[in-house]
């Protein structure tokens, strides 16, 4: 889906409603899509996503913080960020 809005003259944002999708093909999407705002190829943009269970591990996060307890079906990622596991 995409949506539109214009908020002043000249001004606008985009809206990508995702739905629910796996955390690296968005990871990527918003990847190229920086590159792409940040080279003036394109507007802002806003995506809208529901990620399947992830969790994402920042650059010094410490990976035994996970617990054997999590979702079986949980992907594990580590990304370039900081931060622990989110």
């Amino acid at each position: 889906y995409f949506i539109s809005s214009d908020f002043s003259p000249g001004c606008k944002i985009q809206y990508f409603w995702l739905g629910r999708q796996s955390y690296h093909p968005v990871w990527e999407l918003q990847k190229r899509l920086h590159g792409k705002r940040i080279n003036g190829e394109i507007l802002d943009v806003i995506l809208l996503v529901e990620h399947e269970h992830v969790y994402t591990f920042g650059k010094n996060a410490d990976t035994n913080l996970l617990l054997d307890s999590k979702p079986r079906n949980a992907e594990v990622v580590q990304i370039d960020r900081g931060g622990h596991v989110t």
